[in-house]
């Protein structure tokens, strides 16, 4: 398979004309409650929103595009909620910042309320849309743990509803808080496996129904971020112990793989701030300083079903072009998948400069501005089994 991931800008008449949802991929358009948050426009299309906290009140925004939208005009946002100091009794009188913007499949919206003081003391609030205005009012629902949270995301497994919560990816403070069907909270803490995570990813998101074949460290992950400043995604696997019980344990494997900042980014010091998961093979990522959506994309890679007669080997030769100012480089991995169990094929086993192995790798160095490289590669399996149960 081939990881290597690029990210190109995202038009956003073409990311509206999906039926896609902010987290996740709505099965359809819900009956909303008071104090919801609408999914859908009247036409079936898909709002995303962001949250900006502005020293005295939090800010929600909707954002929705429409036909003939253009690049000098991204994201047609809107302002619908706002949520002054006074709404987030009895916590008002002394506010760090109101971040951590999480929304679940119904339109309930949640944020972190941070305290001024130097343990960072954290409370969970329901935010509620307004009637009518754009006055809204926060529910408290009540302290987590004390720590400097900036990211989250709603995620769902086996029935079960979370907040998925840290500063950064992962980075410090992880805590899982189940909503449970009776309206309580159970916080969790987090244990995390793999990687150490990372500050500077400032949002992740869940992906439900995403098939992400292209990453180095495995497909399909539950969570994921992008980090703009060391050019990397973060995602993560999440796994559960005794679920739904007092004493659940929730534990998440952290893996990055490096990706390119776009050419049009602007501004090499501007961060990557809310991320939106569309439920399939991509991620959005707002600039924060520009307001512009960019898509990270990954190839799928690709499979083929053999029926390899016995003693027989298996040749795998592909190219891949390199350019034009990109001194990144091109890697990619074989998998075997003989009756159900994964085989990666030659694989290094010592990290790379910049932190990843592959089956094998091509790097070009210099400048390589307004040329393009074309790479090949071929790899030979030896022993791809013969009893036609191989991929």
């Amino acid at each position: 398979m081939l990881p290597n991931s690029f990210i190109k800008k995202f038009s956003w008449v073409l990311l509206f004309s999906m039926l896609f949802s902010l987290f996740s991929v709505f099965p359809e358009e819900p009956a909303y409650a008071a104090g919801e948050f609408s999914c859908f426009n009247s036409d079936g299309k898909a709002y995303a929103y962001q949250s900006v906290w502005d020293s005295t009140h939090l800010d929600v925004y909707r954002w929705e595009a429409t036909t003939g939208q253009t690049a000098a005009n991204d994201g047609n946002a809107t302002l619908v909620a706002i949520f002054t100091a006074p709404d987030f009794i009895p916590h008002h009188g002394d506010i760090s910042e109101v971040n951590s913007f999480m929304m679940d499949r119904d339109g309930n919206a949640y944020a972190i309320l941070k305290e001024d003081d130097s343990d960072n003391t954290a409370h969970l609030f329901k935010l509620n849309m307004p009637s009518s205005g754009t006055d809204g009012t926060a529910t408290d629902m009540g302290q987590i743990s004390d720590g400097d949270n900036n990211a989250g995301t709603y995620y769902e497994n086996n029935g079960h509803k979370y907040l998925i919560t840290s500063n950064g990816f992962m980075k410090g403070n992880n805590v899982a808080i189940r909503l449970n069907s009776d309206g309580s909270t159970t916080q969790i803490s987090i244990n995390r496996t793999g990687e150490s995570g990372t500050s500077k990813a400032k949002d992740f998101t869940w992906l439900p129904n995403a098939n992400f074949s292209g990453l180095s460290d495995g497909v399909s992950p539950d969570i994921i971020g992008f980090d703009r400043k060391n050019t990397k995604v973060y995602y993560g696997y999440i796994s559960h112990t005794n679920q739904g019980a007092s004493d659940e344990g929730v534990t998440v494997n952290v893996q990055s793989q490096s990706v390119s900042t776009p050419s049009g980014w602007s501004g090499s010091g501007n961060a990557a701030g809310a991320v939106f998961g569309f439920g399939k093979d991509e991620i959005y990522a707002i600039n924060n300083n520009t307001g512009q959506l960019y898509s990270i994309d990954y190839s799928s890679g690709f499979s083929l079903n053999l029926t390899p007669l016995a003693g027989s080997m298996v040749l795998i030769g592909f190219g891949a072009p390199k350019g034009a100012s990109t001194t990144n480089p091109v890697r990619f991995k074989v998998v075997r998948t003989k009756s159900g169990t994964a085989t990666d094929l030659g694989m290094s086993t010592v990290d790379d400069w910049q932190g990843n192995r592959a089956t094998m790798a091509n790097y070009v160095g210099g400048d390589n501005s307004n040329q393009i490289f074309h790479v090949n590669f071929n790899w030979v399996d030896p022993t791809p089994g013969g009893d036609g149960s191989t991929t």
